[in-house]
């Protein structure tokens, strides 16, 4: 896992996220997203499906958070 690792960390990497699904649970204030993911680093290409949840609350709206929504936690890897 070290190599792998320390080759990621050598190398420019970029993803790109298309989202296929998006469920917003208001009362339990979790949103779940399935996305394509495109992961490019060096020359090596690779696409994988993206499950991911986004836990959060609904506070004080302010100039740089009109909404007033807060992710408090990210859970990837979620069903």
């Amino acid at each position: 896992m070290a190599e792998i690792e320390k080759f990621v960390i050598d190398k420019k990497v970029s993803q790109r996220v298309y989202p296929q699904k998006i469920d917003v649970d208001f009362k339990n204030k979790i949103a779940s997203v399935v996305a394509d993911r495109f992961t490019d680093f060096d020359s090596l290409k690779a696409a994988t499906l993206l499950r991911v949840k986004f836990y959060f609350d609904i506070d004080d709206r302010t100039p740089t958070n009109p909404w007033g929504v807060y992710v408090v936690k990210e859970l990837e890897g979620a069903e």
